[in-house]
């Protein structure tokens, strides 16, 4: 048994590692951009590696490994076809929105990173309602220098930051009052659900996503 490394693959996989280590969490618009370096850097150090094994080690070890993609491959499609039908019923609610509406998003993400991982996709649900009900939400992907078209007018959005929402009583409701006719919510807390219900009308409802119509003079 002889296990040999590749000394230029290595270096690669170093010089990645050293990114990861330099480069700041956010880079042009995209959060987690430092971590986009690690999952090369360890493909690299693996294939890097050469073993010199016996022909029966050999084939437990492939057998093993296949094991293991076969788990995750499972995982990740089960992963998928849950959200797949989460975002099903969401879309089946818009119905609700009448064509041409404005629609103010608010997320509420888990603080838990693997579970922000996935529930972060949630974040784009209501462009369905753009594609649908052609609606207007101001989370939509118009960022100067990332896409070709974007808002002549900055849109009115307090809610950007999905992990660190502000208090209710510190939102400036007004100017989404004034600008929006809906407002659609994803996992909201108690605060919100509350000040929500008691200043808006709820439209529609399914687990944690709710509708709510803004009420107009």
């Amino acid at each position: 048994r002889e296990v040999k490394g590749t000394r230029k693959v290595i270096l690669t996989a170093g010089v990645l590692g050293l990114l990861f280590v330099l480069c700041p969490e956010g880079l042009f618009q995209v959060n987690g951009a430092d971590a986009r370096f690690v999952l090369p850097a360890v493909l690299l150090l693996v294939l890097s590696v050469s073993f010199k094994m016996t022909q029966w080690a050999a084939r437990l070890s492939f057998a093993l490994i296949l094991i293991i993609f076969v788990m995750r491959l499972f995982g990740v499609f089960h992963t998928w076809s849950t959200m797949d039908h989460e975002i099903r019923k969401q879309v089946a609610m818009f119905n609700s929105l009448p064509q041409n509406s404005n629609v103010y998003p608010i997320i509420f993400l888990p603080k838990d990173v693997r579970a922000r991982k996935v529930e972060r996709s949630y974040m784009h649900v209501v462009h369905y309602s753009t594609i649908y009900r052609h609606t207007f939400s101001p989370s939509l992907f118009a960022i100067r220098g990332q896409q070709p078209i974007t808002l002549k007018n900055e849109a009115v959005y307090f809610h950007e930051y999905h992990d660190q929402q502000p208090p209710p009583e510190q939102v400036n409701w007004k100017a989404i009052f004034d600008n929006y006719n809906y407002i659609w919510c994803y996992n909201i807390d108690d605060r919100y659900d509350r000040w929500l219900r008691d200043k808006t009308e709820l439209v529609s409802e399914d687990g944690r996503y709710k509708i709510f119509r803004i009420p107009k003079e």
